[in-house]
């Protein structure tokens, strides 16, 4: 019983550390937020329980790559058991889906699970050209001047090899280089308010040195950029 207190303890602590470095300096008062590939819906239950924001909607096609069949049950489960009231769950398809007028947008290790086979933005048109898609997509799910927050694992890193273990179940053709990040920012319509290396829990106490560019590249567990749409896209 002990040891189980201590897991869970340890994984609300590690939950709070990245969720603070995400959303740190963002403002949730009376947003319309959308949390695409919410999994179980941790981060949308934070939200709700410790920000004013008006209105959530957890999205997770539940049965697709990157999700298990069902997955969506947990947080419908935690939404009636903590009597929440502004998280709607939409257990629909991303590019099925027909939704607008949000002032935040997040992706947390979703994104690539959208498209197949990032590894290749640069060698493949047609991967290139799926991207494109879908930021335009997400672009135009936007209020003017909303913001996209993008979390996601760097293939490039360091820690990669350092601690194979706890990343042993990571599909690596999936993940974009962060090079390829930039690029699809810089084409795609948004300007960039911060971009930031995520310092893995096991080496948050080396955190102010280890977001240094020098160190960072090898360092990071991620990714984090938070995006501002500057202009309407058509799709």
């Amino acid at each position: 019983m002990r040891k189980t207190a201590q897991t869970a303890k340890l994984f609300t602590d590690h939950f709070e550390y990245h969720f603070k470095q995400q959303f740190q300096g963002i403002n949730f008062d009376n947003a319309s937020v959308l949390e695409i590939g919410c999994g179980k819906g941790l981060v949308s239950t934070k939200i709700a329980l410790s920000t004013k924001a008006k209105r959530i909607v957890a999205l997770d096609e539940s049965a697709g790559k990157g999700s298990r069949k069902g997955v969506l049950d947990d947080l419908r489960r935690n939404i009636q058991k903590l009597n929440i009231r502004n998280i709607t769950v939409a257990e629909e398809d991303f590019w099925q889906t027909n939704f607008n007028a949000f002032n935040i947008i997040i992706a947390n290790n979703s994104l690539h699970h959208l498209v197949s086979n990032g590894k290749y933005y640069f060698k493949s048109l047609a991967i290139h050209n799926s991207y494109k898609k879908m930021f335009s997509r997400i672009n135009n799910m936007l209020e003017n001047h909303g913001l996209f927050v993008i979390k996601d694992i760097d293939p490039l890193i360091l820690f990669r090899i350092i601690n194979p273990r706890y990343f042993r179940f990571m599909d690596w053709e999936d993940h974009p280089p962060y090079k390829a990040w930039l690029d699809m920012i810089d084409n795609n319509n948004f300007s960039v308010i911060n971009r930031n290396a995520v310092v893995p829990y096991a080496l948050r106490k080396f955190a102010s040195i280890l977001r240094y560019r020098t160190f960072s590249c090898f360092f990071r567990g991620g990714i984090i950029f938070v995006l501002k749409k500057w202009t309407k896209l058509h799709a």
